[in-house]
């Protein structure tokens, strides 16, 4: 019988907010040059690729939260595919399909086989090949599963110090490449080291510790005056969240760590629940958004592509909302008919595993 594993409905809304946050950024780097309100939404989110951070930092603490060291990797890996390529492949066929009646969508073989691969963006690709690149999931599968390898095969201590040098050095690295640059994803520094991959190295390596500091029960059960501190906190950081991703162009204090730490104090502490805006936050209703943000960060981009050409037979506010709710239409639809069908299908067909019945699943 599998463990049921611990939920985390605030997180889960969360995923929604930087996926939406992801597609405005989107947005406004595509169309800034079209019209003065396209560039003004790209100046308001201009900052929201470094929401990509974010996702593997939680990406990172599911990882090592939930690792099982006795499964084999075969078994990781039949995991991950199923998650992360149905709604690639998806987007993939939407792309050729797109590309047959747009100018806007160019396809080629080099480009797909890359994409089929999931080798975008992880040094063997010098020029970038959107639109089907979705460079995330390549990072994502690839440092996973080189990290779920090293955790098996290290004990605790060795696993801690490889760790620790990587997210550090990794962390320097993107520090003193040009970062940020959002190019810098498609480019080798010293023919070897690809600046997406390193991103992958620093958010999901942050993730493992940040995941350590929650199994040690730190602040878990906090009382009285604590949790005003803590709540306090939370208002602090999610309000700094929103100010420098959604209101102004600053970057805080000249310098993208300061991101990464701020969002790395409220993510713990939406783990711990014991401040308010964590506990506001921690509801089914809310987190039911959550399971969309996938879907909608790996289609949204194709669904501006299509929608380019018509940018200047509507005026800029009403082809602003029909962007953004396209693309969110377009994720939920891409969840419920080609996510979460295909998941069900080949975890059946590859991981045996049934239909639960009475909260257990079974294997065959």
């Amino acid at each position: 019988m599998e463990v049921k594993k611990e939920r985390f409905y605030n997180v889960d809304f969360f995923r929604f907010v930087l996926a939406l946050e992801i597609i405005l950024f989107h947005f406004g780097l595509l169309f800034k040059n079209s019209a003065p309100f396209f560039a003004k939404i790209h100046n308001h989110f201009c900052h929201g690729f470094i929401c990509v951070e974010f996702f593997f930092i939680i990406s990172g603490f599911f990882l090592f939260k939930n690792i099982n060291r006795d499964e084999d990797t075969i078994t990781f890996i039949k995991k991950k595919l199923i998650r992360l390529l149905p709604v690639k492949y998806f987007t993939i066929g939407v792309c050729g399909i797109a590309s047959l009646f747009s100018k806007g969508i160019f396809l080629s073989f080099n480009k797909i086989i890359i994409s089929l691969l999931l080798l975008n963006c992880i040094g063997f690709n010098q020029t970038r090949t959107a639109p089907i690149e979705v460079w995330y999931i390549s990072v994502l599968f690839w440092v996973s599963l080189f990290y779920f390898y090293i955790s098996k095969h290290l004990n605790k201590n060795w696993l801690n110090l490889v760790l620790w040098l990587i997210v550090v050095l990794s962390c320097s690295f993107i520090l003193n490449c040009n970062y940020p640059h959002y190019a810098g994803i498609f480019e080798n520094n010293y023919f070897i080291i690809n600046q997406g991959v390193v991103r992958g190295l620093f958010g999901i390596g942050l993730g493992y510790f940040i995941a350590m500091l929650y199994k040690s029960n730190f602040m878990k059960y906090s009382t009285g005056l604590n949790k005003l501190l803590i709540s306090a906190i939370e208002i602090y950081s999610l309000s700094f969240l929103v100010y420098y991703l959604a209101i102004s162009s600053k970057v805080p204090g000249n310098n993208y760590l300061n991101y990464i730490i701020i969002f790395s104090l409220l993510f713990y502490l939406m783990l711990t629940k014991q401040g308010f805006v964590s506990k506001l936050l921690d509801n089914k209703i809310l987190a039911k958004l959550g399971q969309y943000a996938y879907s909608l960060y790996v289609i949204h981009w194709v669904i501006y592509l299509i929608l380019k050409p018509f940018c200047l037979k509507f005026s800029p506010e009403i082809f602003f909302i029909l962007c953004i709710s396209t693309a969110i239409t377009s994720g939920i639809l891409t969840f419920y008919f080609i996510e979460k069908p295909a998941a069900k299908y080949l975890k059946e067909k590859f991981l045996n595993i049934q239909k639960p019945i009475n909260n257990q699943v079974l294997p065959k």
